[in-house]
């Protein structure tokens, strides 16, 4: 789910420049027969050209369609859940396999009063504003018929369903740029890799797996930038990390194969991470028991 925190300066950039909701009732075009009857339209706008369609049905759906933003959804008319929890109205959708919140109109805020914020998947989230003049042109039918025809191209379904060879691909990169980061401060070349076959697709669907990866490596190059003996350790020893999600926050070093096994539900697995990786290079040693012979 998307983040959802707008510095207030962009909000007012654009709440400034137009209303922040719809009226409480929009003329209703001619619905056809396939489509449920219209209870609103109306359009936002946000900076760089940003566009969004809004149609409201009666019930609990909406249609919208976004333009002028890079993302999966550009262009795509796309059914939504419309739900009201508080003060907030929520426009969630199906992206990758998942939830989406796109659409969100808070509640009252102290200052701005009412105002929406837009997420496009792989964006921050934007401010955008109700804008009478497009709300006009919005056409229900059209944007209804946009809709049968990316679906029947098969277009939606792309952007909606589960890739599991994609997500673990778009994880693999994340992972290797943090390795190339590391081996850069510590003077290797580094290989880093996720053990898929200890993560669930489910988890691949509502975590950012790397990250938990990822910690291993910036303790690895936090530690190369502290000390010039960690980072002939790392030159000499590792070659390569290695990810494994059904552990407790284990790592070990074996024939330059550092494994780090944790899992999703660890908190604070930076710290971990960097407590393991110090206890790699610097063991501790066992505790003593006396000296030899039993004198004390």
């Amino acid at each position: 789910m998307w983040p959802i925190n707008v510095g207030i300066v962009a909000v007012l950039l654009v709440c400034g420049c137009a209303s922040s909701q719809p009226p409480a009732a929009s003329s209703p075009t001619a619905s056809n027969s396939a489509m449920q009857a219209v209870s609103k339209r109306f359009a936002l706008v946000g900076s760089d050209g940003v566009l969004v369609e809004v149609v409201d049905f009666e019930g609990s759906e909406s249609l919208i369609r976004i333009s002028g933003s890079e993302g999966p959804l550009k262009n795509k008319a796309v059914l939504y859940r419309r739900s009201e929890e508080g003060e907030d109205l929520r426009y969630v959708t199906q992206w990758a396999g998942r939830e989406w919140l796109t659409l969100l109109r808070s509640g009252q805020h102290a200052y701005l009063g009412t105002y929406w914020r837009l997420a496009m998947p792989g964006r921050e989230p934007m401010p955008v504003a109700y804008s009478e003049g497009r709300g006009e042109k919005v056409d229900a039918d059209s944007l209804w018929a946009a809709h049968q025809q990316q679906q029947r191209a098969g277009e939606l379904d792309q952007i909606q369903k589960f890739d599991q060879s994609s997500e673990r691909r778009h994880e693999d990169e994340l992972v290797n740029v943090s390795a190339q980061g590391a081996g850069r401060e510590c003077g290797s070349t580094l290989k880093a890799s996720i053990a898929w076959e200890t993560v669930s697709d489910e988890a691949l669907r509502e975590r950012t797996v790397s990250d938990w990866c990822t910690s291993a490596l910036r303790a690895m190059y936090s530690a190369c930038i502290a000390t010039a003996e960690v980072r002939s350790f790392v030159q000499q020893q590792v070659k390569e990390v290695s990810c494994r999600y059904d552990g407790k926050g284990e790592m070990s070093l074996n024939a330059g194969r550092l494994t780090w096994s944790m899992n999703l539900n660890v908190e604070d697995v930076n710290s971990l991470a960097g407590r393991a990786f110090t206890n790699i290079y610097l063991p501790e040693e066992p505790a003593s028991h006396g000296s030899p012979g039993g004198s004390r």
